[in-house]
């Protein structure tokens, strides 16, 4: 006889369910917004009122540092993060116009990106006329809003996003070059935004019928209705109103997500710009595909049993019909990841109303059949009847949604993108796991199951996110680097750069190694470190974690003036400076650590294998103290 769950138990497991999507929401520190772009650009913004000719304007002073540069508003699509300046909503005033910079952007030919890059350098002002509610007061006005982008130099980029507040400033002076009158808009400019909106609706209406033949969906079309169609008997008007109140149900789950967009202002495709939003769906999506191919189950609206699906009609009365309109949806939402995702990048800078419109044709769409068969009973003989093509079906269902992850991997950065693959192969183990529990077994037995689940998928996101995405981390900013390496060399070889100063060997820590940097620290008298690694070497990473990249290591490197260089040997087709180094060595194994006076480039202080932080500090200190060129023929080992 089995023992009972303490009631506590559910509630743990769901707060310990919780805590995990937390972490997994917040366990992506590399995608987070610093402020370390405070330091290289200033933002200010101010109201011009009226003048002459020109109405009252919203101006935004921005300030870079020397060497920095910031992306224009009109950046081409395919080139760098264009720079985007938005304002909140206000029944008090409206922006009526673009904004326009005072001073044109530099223009840079393709090069890295296939289109021309718009860099704006120094102190500039955007500008954009404001058209003011009759009877409000300019100067007690406060006109609200945020700006995003990233601020670069040639090594590195920075992504910033700020909030503004905007008063009257009657001294400001906006330069006169910068056209921002308002003209009226054209009968075409009006036909084409009614189009746009009239076309949207129209899509939308469409989508929301064909979320219908969705497998959360379909099946529950025809057992709704049979199930309505008993409760109102042969009153054509009763049938009807339940088919309308559940309709109304489906609508009002629609205009409840119109309104979270709407409340918190996301924009609704900037949803996927944060990287745990898409994590998530990406790992709530996959998880339902799972489902989908039976690898485990859960109970979805259309594929719960028909007596399950009979008792949910049970309940007479049009708030009940309503209930379930809105239960039914919120159900099935799961089924409507891939939808949802299009849906929230086509609804990006439309205004409220809108927003309200294309959801409430959306909810419309969904809910016309239930509508059109409220009016038609007899159509349900056309509809089809559950049956084991349903299973063919569910299971197709759950290889597309497992391929809609894919989708959502593309839109992460590069880093984060290993780090997902390792959360679904854990979430995978985990729902097998979970699987393995027949429905009819004890529920202590399912608890248990499902608390080892969720414990194991939180240790899996942890180890994901904390440990291996650092690394990949590190992996792609390497490789950043040594793309910046070879443009330098190739820019140096076709004569468009003259190399002055330390122009590509930067004082940044374990850069790649060049031959061609390595040669001028030496002919400067720069001490230098190099770590000789590989990707497949278990013993180098190791290294590199105890010892080598730890910020005691690094900061003791800086504070006495040692370059520390990384010679990648993962590909020897791509390193192949790396191996002409250690030949020139005597060396044919790795890790190895060289430490290079100055100004000596043939005796260095070689550690091979495992080093401990105290050996290398020794070792680094030894060659410092030595200045002068040591009296040996060969290389000094150290064994």
């Amino acid at each position: 006889m089995s023992q009972r769950i303490p009631r506590t138990v559910p509630a743990l497991l769901i707060l310990l369910a919780i805590f995990s999507l937390t972490l997994l929401g917040s366990a992506t520190p590399a995608a987070a917004q610093g402020d370390g772009w405070k330091k290289h650009i200033e933002f200010s913004a101010a109201i011009a009122p009226a003048k002459g000719e020109f109405p009252p304007r919203l101006v935004i002073t921005t300030q870079v540092s020397p060497d920095w540069h910031i992306y224009s508003v009109t950046q081409p699509k395919g080139g760098p993060k264009v720079t985007k300046i938005s304002v909140d909503e206000s029944s008090d005033y409206k922006l009526v116009g673009e904004f326009k910079p005072t001073v044109a952007p530099h223009i840079k030919p393709p090069d890295v990106f296939p289109v021309n890059s718009e860099e704006h350098e120094g102190t500039f002002m955007w500008v954009a006329p404001l058209e003011i509610k009759s009877g409000i007061n300019l100067a007690q006005l406060t006109v609200a809003g945020t700006i995003k982008g990233q601020v670069c130099d040639p090594s590195q980029c920075i992504n910033f996003s700020t909030p503004f507040e905007a008063e009257l400033d009657s001294s400001l002076v906006v330069p006169a070059t910068v056209d921002v009158t308002v003209s009226a808009p054209s009968a075409s400019d009006s036909q084409e935004s009614s189009l746009g909106l009239w076309t949207a609706l129209g899509l939308a209406f469409l989508g929301g019928i064909i979320l219908n033949v969705m497998p959360c969906v379909l099946p529950v079309i025809g057992l709704k209705v049979l199930a309505f169609i008993e409760q109102g008997g042969q009153s054509r008007s009763k049938i009807f109103l339940l088919n309308f109140w559940y309709s109304a149900g489906v609508i009002a789950v629609w205009l409840a997500l119109a309104a979270l967009a709407t409340l918190f202002q996301l924009g609704l495709g900037e949803l996927f710009q944060s990287a745990g939003f898409s994590i998530v769906m990406a790992a709530v999506i996959f998880v339902m595909g799972l489902s989908f191919l039976g690898i485990w189950e859960i109970p979805i609206p259309g594929f719960i049993g028909t007596e399950d699906v009979t008792k949910l009609g049970e309940r007479e009365g049009y708030e009940g019909a309503f209930a379930k309109g809105t239960i039914t949806t919120i159900l099935a939402t799961p089924c409507l990841g891939p939808f949802m995702g299009g849906l929230f990048i086509g609804l990006l800078g439309r205004p409220s109303y809108e927003v309200y419109a294309i959801f409430f044709s959306i909810g419309l769409g969904m809910s016309s059949p239930y509508l059109v068969l409220g009016l038609l009973p007899q159509a349900t003989r056309y509809l089809p009847k559950p049956g084991a093509w349903m299973n063919t079906f569910k299971e197709i269902m759950g290889f597309l949604l497992i391929g809609t992850t894919v989708y959502l991997l593309t839109v992460l950065k590069m880093h984060l993108i290993i780090p997902t693959m390792v959360l679904m192969i854990g979430l995978g183990a985990v729902c097998w796991w979970i699987g393995r529990v027949p429905p009819t077994a004890d529920p202590s037995r399912r608890w248990r199951a499902l608390g080892e689940g969720i414990l194991v998928g939180t240790l899996i996101g942890l180890a994901a996110f904390f440990l291996i995405a650092p690394d990949m981390e590190a992996r792609v900013e390497f490789d950043r680097m040594r793309f910046f390496d070879t443009e330098i060399e190739r820019m140096i070889s076709d004569g468009e750069l003259v190399l002055k100063g330390e122009l590509p060997v930067f004082k940044r820590p374990w850069q790649p190694y060049t031959e061609r940097k390595f040669n001028w620290l030496m002919k400067h008298n720069k001490p230098v470190l190099i770590d000789f690694t590989a990707d497949w070497c278990l013993t180098c990473k190791m290294n590199e974690k105890a010892v080598l990249k730890t910020d005691s290591t690094t900061r003791f490197l800086q504070e006495h003036g040692v370059y520390s260089l990384v010679a990648d040997w993962t590909h020897d087709d791509e390193a192949i400076e790396v191996t002409k180094k250690l030949n020139e060595l005597g060396v044919e194994a790795i890790p190895l650590v060289a430490i290079y006076r100055p100004g000596d480039p043939k005796n260095p202080i070689l550690i091979p294998g495992t080093l401990t932080k105290a050996e290398l500090r020794a070792d680094v200190l030894k060659a410092l103290e030595q200045t002068q060129m040591a009296e040996k023929p060969g290389p000094a080992s150290r064994q």
